[in-house]
Parts: structure tokens; C-alpha cells; sequence
């Protein structure tokens, strides 16, 4: 299963932990104590490329608990007496529910079986847990709408809807999709953009799926300044702050550019509204979108600024 999908689908599902408690975190985006990073690493990861996702701390610091990664869900209890794992493309779907009083999801795989229960004792908001964690796998495993219809909802919004899927990176067929091929078509428009060595940056631009820094940098760029639309998710960003956090400079998604200059408003630019995107000056050069000026890393030289004007180009003329 493609790694960069995963963490795509997982992002544009779940872009914030605050719903379910102070036990459960997003990696890259919430603050996890030494305890919790140590288990995670050392009885949760097994497979090569493994990564981290969501974690719920049942008790103990992760002790028991389970994690999300972007191949695996994985749940331990009992100190590791009792430990079970599914790889998530056997998933169908997940069901909460109670055992003697206790809220529990419980996962049922494409042959049919059910797993073991897992124990969400702490956990605010279980339903809705559980409701978005099935429109993850839905989109990882390329789940038609109408086989996600008996699902849980919590309220209208996160109903899946069915919308056209984009199978080619044309200027007239940008409608967002919440299905696997949709998704498909971003990881590889990802990959092959950034395969050119022209978009090769060495610093301060990160895109999804590069690595778990670039990851960080994309949630914490969405959690300061964008407000993502539905079926939207950050794919790229551009972090000009002196000390990394992120928290101004410029967000591509598969919709828009949003754009936060230190100590302005933010200003998104749908593609579809964008008429000119322009690299302007004679010694020092800035780039300018609808005439608007977006403030670049003070590391920026000419040629980067013109690389990221080009990408920029590249992002609006093909999703």
C-alpha cells in the first residue's frame, strides 16, 4: 500500500485530536512525552517504513493502548499480554459498541472475521472516533460511497458523498473525491513533481510523504493558518519562520494556496481563481500571486524563489 496515500487519506480525515481526549494525539501535531515515543518505537513499530500516526494511551504511557501507523493498526493491553495487530488494507470496517459498560471498537476484516475488542476507556467521543476512522479505510482501500452508507455519522458534514474522480492532472477536471483513486492520482502527481530536480529543495519546503519532518511541518502549517475545506488536504508547505514552527508561509493543497505573511491576515487563493502567479524585481526578486506579495524564507535566493514560482505554477495549471 502506497505510504504517501495513506498518510494523505489520514490527514484529510483526521486533522485534529481535540475531539477524542487528552489521550489520544496526532503525531506531528500534538506533544508527546519521552514514555509514549519510547513505547511507540519499541512495541509498536515492527514493519520497515513503519510510521506513526494516531495514538491512544489507554493507561500507562502507551503501555496499553494502540497506534495507528500508516500500515498497521495496532492495540496491546494487559503490559503486551494480550497484543493484536490488522494491516489496514485487510480492514472492512470498525464498530463501537460496549462490553460490561465499557466502550470498545471492534474490527471486522474482509474475510468476515472480527478481531478482539479494543478497549477505548478514556476516549472522548467514541462514535465519531470510529466514524471517521472507517472514512479513512474507506479511503485507503478505494471503498465505494454506497458500501460506506451504513456507517456511523456524527453529524451531516462528515457524510461521505459521491463526487467525480480525477484521473487526469487537467485543468478542467479538478473536483475533488474522497475515493482511493482520487487519492492515487495525488500521491503520484506528488511524486513525479518532486522526482524533477528543479522542485528538489533542500530546505524549507516540505511535501507529504517526503519524510516525518515534512510531515510535521504540513499539520502544523494546517493548524496555524488554514482552514481546509471539505476534501481538502495540505500537500505541501513552505515554512519561512526563523525557528521552524511553521506557523507562516505557504500551504498548497489539492484545492488552493493559503498564504500567511508574519503579522497579516491569511489569504487562500482557490486555483481556480488564480490568474497570475509572478516572480517581480530587478536585484531581489518576490513572488506575487493575483498581485498579492508572499513573503519568502530570508535563505531564498533568486533561484529558489523562482523554483517555488514554478511549482506554485505547476500546483494551479494541474490540480
Amino acid at each position: 500500500m502506497n505510504s504517501e496515500i495513506v498518510q494523505a487519506a489520514f490527514h484529510q480525515v483526521f486533522k485534529s485530536s481535540q475531539p477524542y481526549g487528552q489521550k489520544t494525539f496526532i503525531i506531528g501535531v500534538d506533544k508527546i512525552n519521552r514514555a509514549i515515543k519510547r513505547n511507540i518505537v519499541e512495541h509498536y513499530l515492527e514493519h520497515e517504513g513503519e510510521v506513526p500516526l494516531l495514538v491512544f494511551a489507554y493507561v500507562d504511557e502507551l503501555n496499553n493502548g494502540f497506534v495507528l501507523t500508516n500500515q498497521r493498526l495496532v492495540w496491546r493491553y494487559l503490559d503486551g499480554q494480550e497484543e493484536h495487530d490488522i494491516d489496514l488494507e485487510d480492514i472492512q470496517r470498525a464498530e463501537a459498541g460496549s462490553s460490561f459498560l465499557v466502550r470498545v471498537m471492534r474490527i471486522t476484516d474482509v474475510t468476515g472475521k472480527e478481531y478482539p475488542k479494543i478497549y477505548m476507556t478514556g476516549m472522548d467521543n467514541v462514535d465519531q472516533f470510529v466514524a471517521q476512522f472507517n472514512e479513512f479505510i474507506a479511503l485507503i482501500n478505494g471503498i465505494d460511497d454506497e458500501d460506506t452508507s451504513a456507517w456511523p455519522s456524527y453529524n451531516d458534514e462528515t457524510k461521505r458523498t459521491s463526487a467525480t474522480v480525477m484521473t487526469s492532472p487537467t485543468v478542467q477536471n479538478r473536483t475533488p473525491s474522497n475515493n482511493g483513486d482520487y487519492l492515487q492520482f495525488l500521491a503520484g502527481f506528488i511524486e513525479k513533481t518532486f522526482a524533477q530536480r528543479e522542485f528538489i529543495f533542500d530546505r524549507y519546503v516540505y511535501h507529504i510523504g517526503r519524510d516525518s519532518k515534512s510531515n510535521e511541518k504540513i499539520q502544523k502549517a494546517v493548524s496555524a493558518y488554514a482552514n481546509l475545506k471539505n476534501g481538502e488536504a495540505g500537500l505541501v508547505c513552505c515554512d519561512i519562520t526563523a525557528f521552524g514552527g511553521a506557523e507562516d508561509g505557504v500551504l498548497l493543497t489539492n484545492q488552493g494556496i493559503y498564504v500567511h505573511n508574519p503579522f497579516e491576515n491569511v489569504h487562500y487563493f482557490p486555483y481556480r481563481e488564480i490568474s497570475s502567479i509572478e516572480l517581480k524585481g530587478i536585484i531581489v526578486k518576490d513572488i506575487y500571486i493575483n498581485g498579492f506579495k508572499i513573503e519568502s524564507p530570508t535563505g531564498f535566493g533568486n533561484t529558489e524563489k523562482q523554483n517555488f514560482t514554478t511549482l506554485l505554477r505547476h500546483f494551479k495549471d494541474n490540480l
